[in-house]
């Protein structure tokens, strides 16, 4: 059986280690041809945020993709695939920025930055911290996207308390359940949910037994390689990473190695275990050429 990875990039301008905001993209794409370039094929998704939060702080959503414009152009022309990251912040009464997890509110501003993601042609969806409801599903849905990434199938750990609890939720693509967009079920929506793979990682200072993690490139070569280990039985597996995790940062972490060249050994490390690259809307496309029963038609 042929083996595939969809390795994914959120371009997020904020840094979860240190809790600051930080525009890692030049740095990042100043060494990214030493990638692009490498010797076997290398394509990835590329989750851009395109949200109202970016409106307010640089007066309009799609920033990034104006700010950057020729180097997105430049990984499509590579067949790269983009797509929109969405952020819902809400200001709180002291002044700081929040997540609203409120799906009807979540649903107004994808509403409202919808026309603009529409204008780039994006085919794949992901919320930020991995917040999904059956309001937004059904949003994305009717709206015509192909794929959603935001699923991390393991339970709500309280470190993450906005992404919900996709513990129900299978480690393949499936098209999600009209009553739970958490799983595969009848009716079910015309998107293809991809979910991030996630497997039992454990660290000297976790507090939980078994906890699950989602692998990540950006992670030592020792990690990396156990969660690929941990990951053999399934056909596609689903990476993350944020550019910001492959430069160098003043604060450590057990699992990121924030070097450039550990990156590059894990992706190294993909290629020789025969693994191909896949986008996201490449995976959806997948489950819908081999159909689905009880799907609607396209």
């Amino acid at each position: 059986m042929s083996r595939y990875y969809a390795l994914t990039f959120d371009i997020d301008l904020f840094d979860y280690i240190s809790g600051g905001s930080r525009d890692e993209v030049m740095l990042f794409f100043s060494r990214l041809d030493e990638v692009i370039d490498c010797p076997w094929e290398f394509k990835a998704t590329w989750f851009i945020r395109l949200d109202s939060q970016l409106s307010t702080l640089f007066s309009r959503p799609d920033y990034l993709l104006t700010a950057y414009a020729d180097l997105w152009r430049e990984l499509e022309d590579k067949g790269h695939e983009l797509a929109w990251h969405h952020h819902a912040y809400e200001m709180a009464p002291d002044g700081h920025w929040r997540p609203n997890t409120v799906p009807v509110s979540v649903c107004r501003d994808l509403e409202l930055c919808l026309p603009a993601a529409l204008r780039y042609g994006f085919r794949s969806v992901r919320l930020g911290w991995g917040f999904q409801s059956n309001e937004t599903m059904k949003f994305l849905d009717e709206a015509g996207f192909m794929a959603d990434s935001s699923a991390i199938p393991r339970p709500n750990y309280h470190w993450a308390p906005n992404s919900g609890d996709w513990s129900l939720t299978p480690l393949a693509a499936y098209r999600p359940s009209l009553a739970d967009y958490r799983v595969p079920g009848l009716p079910a929506l015309s998107i293809v949910e991809v979910p991030l793979t996630t497997v039992p990682l454990q660290v000297p200072t976790d507090t939980e037994n078994s906890v699950r993690r989602y692998i990540n490139p950006a992670y030592s070569s020792e990690y990396f390689q156990l969660a690929l280990r941990q990951a053999e039985p399934l056909e596609i597996v689903t990476l993350i990473c944020h550019p910001y995790e492959v430069l160098p940062h003043p604060i450590g972490h057990q699992l990121v190695a924030f070097d450039f060249e550990f990156f590059l050994s894990n992706l190294h490390y993909l290629h020789r275990l025969g693994l191909k690259p896949l986008t996201i809307s490449e995976v959806a496309a997948r489950l819908m050429e081999k159909g689905t029963p009880g799907s609607r038609p396209n």
